[in-house]
């Protein structure tokens, strides 16, 4: 997948304040595709009861919350 980012910034403390534009060579299809793809992951990782926080209140991404079906967390 092609990716190209558009926009300027005269430092990193100010590249969070730009406008980035990204493009992709995908279609709009193949992204909702995907999309829907991740939300039935979620829901079934949320029916399996995996955990979407640590002990400490950090959000788990779903790698991180399928490795903790996979390693009992």
């Amino acid at each position: 997948m092609k990716k190209v980012i558009v926009g300027k910034s005269k430092g990193i403390a100010e590249a969070e304040q730009c406008d980035i534009h990204v493009v992709s060579t995908r279609s709009f299809n193949e992204l909702e595709m995907l999309a829907e793809d991740l939300e039935c992951v979620k829901m079934w990782l949320d029916d399996k009861k995996a955990p979407k926080t640590d002990i400490n209140g950090n959000e788990y991404s779903v790698v991180g919350r399928i490795q903790c079906l996979l390693n009992v967390c």
